[in-house]
């Protein structure tokens, strides 16, 4: 079941009420992202930053989230926004962290340093 929320964009103040607009406080700041992979392949994505009453501004993160079926699933997460360039990297490490053929290398290299550390 939803709860009830109230949502005011304080540009829409005029100057005699920006007084007023000038004390909310952002709670959540939530973007959605459409990725545009390989082979023309898209995902879908979301960068969210979350404040809570026991966190400061400066000590909460912003989470960067990648569709995962019906769910979401946090791929990354760091204290400033991202810009392009750092979602961009966030998205590729994920692919290659879930990679076979990178997790096949790392094995084989793990194997072969094992050998080599005896």
């Amino acid at each position: 079941r939803w709860q009830s929320v109230i949502l005011i964009n304080p540009k829409g103040f005029s100057e005699r009420t920006s007084k007023v607009a000038g004390s909310f406080e952002t709670v959540y700041q939530f973007l959605p992202l459409l990725v545009q992979g390989f082979l023309f392949s898209k995902s879908e994505g979301a960068l969210l930053k979350c404040l809570s009453d026991s966190e400061g501004p400066e000590s909460s993160k912003w989470n960067i989230f990648l569709k995962d079926g019906k769910s979401f699933r946090r791929i990354a997460s760091q204290s400033s926004r991202p810009d392009e360039d750092e979602l961009e990297l966030a998205l590729y490490n994920n692919v290659a962290s879930s990679n076979p053929v990178i997790k096949g290398m790392k094995s084989v290299k793990s194997k072969v340093d094992e050998m080599f550390s005896k």
